[in-house]
């Protein structure tokens, strides 16, 4: 243990002295943006970004690995301005709204924006249309200057849930907190966002939320709180960035889910490289994961939680290329009870080679996916997963061809039909797929898949169709279909037959080698949801969601009614 406590250390020190050196480099450079803080993965400026490439008006957007800096969305933004004439009204009001949003790195007038504390100048556009901070401090004596800008953040979510049966219950989330960005001098940008939230109501429901499953707070014997912190300072220039801290990231091709890093996908600690030049993007993370909790007994301490160490290393390379397409491949190591590993610390190194080096511990998976835009308005893409292969059993039902394969198309103004867009979208997984034969390094975080939630022995199907008749309103109406095949267990949860529908249970040696596609408990479940995003008020949006849903196994069928209504105040 005294060993481990001096090495621990070093290692730490270790990753800080190439991460400030990185930072030095970048802060030798001449040509800095002003503001280098990312947009979070929900933001809505995101879907505007994918229907105007979808349109041709955007030549080239990497939006395979997520987020991306506010000067290179502003940048982005700036390009769909220059070809306004092709926009429809309704999205040129949108468009204005996302330009007070991003009015700072745009250089627009001080007047987007405005503050509760504070002077404001002349408003350029009405109240409702500015971007809104509790407190913005700009320092204008330097070049670039550096800024502040503080948000105080209110959500309320209210859910409830009607069975066939006519039981229901119902649930109430408050979320409140601040955040905190800015940068210095252009070069490093910081963010700090924290809230504390309260559930009042039935506790078990509130609990189906995907994001609150994945909290620690909440878990505790009669808790109703919950809290989520994301912090990370960012160095960014034109073509290199980095960046040290923890929020979400979304690594794919997918719109409705992504196989690689999805949107529920829990939140990490990182390292993470960026660089772009042109047509290309190449993208690196190194990430502190959560090993699977054990309990052990202590004479000491009585019952103490064990947390194994766990990470991934992954990069991504991406080539846009302006009105054909954009492809992008990933390579990701997960490995565990060991400090962080130089090899995985190593942004250019070819991971499977070094894991073989590695004496072949750890969990390889590569990916392939890609856009294309050659077709006016219509846009197929793709994303294919491979976490294992024998390609001299491909086509057989062996368990080790570990596959994963999504395909969908988006299509803007469909029938000529303004302001509206689809999505279709089919995604399979075959059984064992993010899971290991070492269970330590399965495709987890806590537990929690850090790919499409669906799992491995699974498939979906994905529709989607959005409306917007108004800047200020969104109708959407969509359904997914999700066919899974489980593991048969018994009435304490153990494996009685393990058919690799379970990430945290890879293939065992006295498993059979024969892994049929949704073999097991077949498990269906059938979603439909009709939503509206009202926002008269820019960042302060109020919206509604009905959802029906239909689950069945054998010898057991479930129907629900959920109606959700969630109200945020961003200022």
């Amino acid at each position: 243990m005294k060993r481990l406590s001096r090495v621990i250390p070093l290692l730490a020190s270790d990753v800080l002295r190439i991460f400030f050196l990185v930072a030095a480099l970048i802060a030798l450079s001449r040509h800095v943006f002003s503001q280098v803080e990312n947009v979070p993965i929900r933001n809505p400026v995101y879907d505007f970004l994918l229907r105007m490439e979808a349109k041709g008006l955007i030549a080239r957007y990497h939006n395979g690995a997520l987020p991306l800096s506010r000067m290179e969305v502003a940048s982005l933004l700036k390009e769909v301005g220059s070809n306004d004439s092709m926009l429809s009204n309704v999205e040129r009001g949108y468009l204005r709204r996302l330009q007070s949003e991003f009015s700072f790195e745009l250089g627009l007038p001080a007047g987007y924006r405005t503050s509760l504390l504070g002077q404001n100048a002349v408003s350029a556009v009405s109240w409702a249309e500015q971007q809104k901070f509790l407190y913005q401090w700009i320092d204008t004596s330097s070049f670039p200057p550096s800024t502040l800008f503080v948000d105080g953040i209110l959500n309320e979510d209210a859910r409830s849930q009607t069975f066939a049966s006519g039981r229901s219950r119902g649930v109430s989330l408050t979320s409140f907190g601040g955040r905190f960005r800015g940068s210095l001098r252009g070069i490093l940008g910081y963010f700090l966002q924290g809230t504390n939230g309260q559930l009042l109501g039935n506790k078990e429901y509130g609990l189906t939320d995907p994001f609150l499953q994945q909290n620690y707070k909440i878990h505790e014997t009669g808790s109703v709180s919950f809290d989520e912190v994301r912090a990370y300072l960012r160095l960014h220039t034109p073509i290199l960035g980095a960046e040290l801290g923890r929020e979400r990231l979304w690594w794919g091709n997918g719109i409705g889910e992504r196989l690689i890093l999805s949107r529920f996908s829990p939140v990490f600690d990182f390292i993470r490289l960026d660089a772009t030049y042109g047509v290309f993007k190449y993208s690196f993370i190194h990430g502190w994961l959560l090993g699977s909790k054990k309990i052990i007994y202590d004479a000491v301490e009585g019952l103490r939680t064990i947390i194994p160490s766990k990470y991934i290393a992954a990069h991504r390379g991406e080539v846009s290329l302006k009105g054909i397409a954009e492809a992008g491949v990933t390579e990701m190591i997960i490995y565990a009870n060991r400090n962080p590993d130089l090899a995985y610390l190593n942004p250019i190194n070819f991971y499977k080679s070094a894991e073989h080096a590695l004496q072949d511990r750890d969990n390889a998976i590569l990916a392939f996916d890609g856009r294309i835009r050659c077709f006016p308005r219509f846009m197929p893409y793709g994303t294919f997963l491979i976490d294992d292969i024998s390609f001299g059993k491909l086509g057989t039902a062996f368990y080790g061809n570990e596959l994963a394969g999504q395909i969908g198309f988006f299509a803007v103004d469909p029938l000529d039909i303004p302001n509206t867009q689809v999505v279709l979208e089919y995604t399979r997984i075959d059984p064992y797929v993010y899971s290991h034969r070492l269970n330590e390094t399965n495709y987890t975080s806590n537990g929690f898949l850090l790919g499409d939630p669906i799992g491995p022995n699974s498939e979906s199907y994905y529709l989607s169709f959005q409306w917007q008749p108004r800047v200020d309103l969104f109708v959407t109406l969509s359904g997914n279909f999700l066919r899974h095949g489980a593991n048969v267990v018994d009435s304490t949860g153990a494996v009685i037959r393990n058919v690799g529908g379970d990430p945290l249970v890879g293939h065992r040696t006295w498993d059979s080698e024969d892994a049929p596609f949704l073999d097991g408990v077949l498990q269906k479940d059938w979603r439909i949801r009709f939503s509206i995003r009202y926002e008269p008020i820019w960042e302060m949006p109020v919206t509604f969601q009905y959802e029906y849903h239909a689950h069945d196994e054998p010898g057991h069928h479930i129907v629900d009614h959920q109606v959700f209504v969630q109200l945020t105040i961003d200022y």
